[in-house]
């Protein structure tokens, strides 16, 4: 059955309560309903209700949230009365951001002295790299001729090339590890760095809503919270393509409308229902004022070269059977991987844009 929503339960309501409760739903973001300025949120619980009068709240919700535009209802096994729907502006305690970002910095600064204790390693390694090379060579110079000192035999210079080439590749690998776990440390940084700047202040507001119930005995209900938000929007792109005409055909033009949807709600809009509306709910009615613009700075000359250039490239081009072969044979081999498209709805002075799947 439709929960029916009252401003107040009268003293009448022959309804008594077992026990009174604050039950936190546990909601998530079902549907959204985006507008070129601002969207309309849906949120779905599912609840057990005892019998009783409880208090329902739907905590943590944006704090730019209209809270004239809170509607709350739902479906349920057993009736169920709204008493009340209640707002409150919450603003997240200054102390545990602080706290907060304290440890957040304090991580940043351990994985940034990590990296620079690999870069100090990467260059001793280097360095060594070079000096074991270095004399390597040495060995293999002759001795002067007037100099005591004896040439490497075919054994010394063996050894030392074992000993030289393992040392090398010892170094060689604890150059890449240590690169390795920089790029590691790199992404850790940077991922401390996007928590860092969600910590904005900005986001420090939050908003709770309270629905007071009433409901003679336990049921199962499925509640639905719906509002509208200010940071939000779409806008529309257009891919325009023109198919020039030949002998036997006409020219064919190709339209195809796309959205570009944003959202700043701090919310998480993913697996939702989306619809993409025309209206504009907050917005002025009357109709834009439209002005004259001048078509012009397209001189004959300039469409001339235009022509000219367009015939040199049919020119050069290859034979229309030879493509038109080529096309069939692509068709032959290649399946098109086709876009989903909007289910449109013209409801009223509005267009729906129903997006298919989540």
């Amino acid at each position: 059955m439709r929960l029916r929503l009252a401003a107040v339960i009268l003293a009448a309501t022959s309804l008594s309560p077992a026990f009174a409760a604050q039950i936190t739903a546990n909601s998530r973001v079902d549907a959204v309903t985006v507008f070129p300025s601002g969207a309309e949120v849906t949120r779905s619980a599912e609840q057990r209700i005892e019998a009783g009068e409880h208090t329902l709240i739907f905590d943590n919700l944006p704090g730019d949230l209209g809270p004239e535009t809170i509607r709350v209802e739902g479906t349920s096994a057993a009736r169920i009365e709204i008493g009340s729907v209640d707002s409150r502006l919450a603003h997240v305690s200054s102390a545990d951001i602080d706290a907060r970002r304290k440890a957040l910095e304090a991580d940043q600064q351990r994985l940034q002295d990590e990296r620079n204790m690999l870069d100090q390693a990467i260059a001793d390694a280097e360095y060594q790299k070079s000096l074991m090379q270095q004399l390597a060579s040495n060995a293999f110079a002759p001795p002067p001729k007037d100099s005591e000192t004896k040439s490497f035999g075919a054994v010394d210079l063996g050894q030392l090339l074992d000993l030289v080439g393992g040392k090398l590749q010892t170094l060689s690998k604890l150059v890449l590890d240590a690169r390795v776990r920089q790029r590691e440390l790199d992404q850790q940084i940077h991922d401390v760095a996007n928590h860092m700047a969600q910590l904005a202040p900005q986001g420090q507001a939050r908003m709770t809503v309270t629905v007071h119930l009433a409901a003679p005995t336990q049921a199962m209900a499925t509640f639905r919270l719906k509002y509208r938000v200010a940071s939000a929007g779409w806008q529309p792109i257009y891919d325009a393509r023109l198919v020039s005409p030949e002998k036997d055909q006409a020219a064919k033009i190709e339209l195809v409308r796309r959205a570009d949807v944003m959202q700043g709600t701090t919310e998480n809009w993913d697996n939702v229902a989306l619809t993409l509306s025309t209206a504009r709910p907050v917005g002025a009615t009357a109709s834009p004022d439209i002005f004259p613009q001048d078509l012009g700075g397209f001189a004959v000359g300039r469409a001339q070269n235009f022509e000219d250039a367009a015939k040199s490239v049919a020119a050069a081009a290859p034979p229309a059977d030879a493509l038109a072969e080529v096309e069939l044979k692509k068709k032959e081999d290649d399946k098109r991987i086709d876009q989903l498209q909007a289910q449109v709805e013209i409801a009223g002075f509005q267009a729906l844009y129903a997006i298919p799947g989540r």
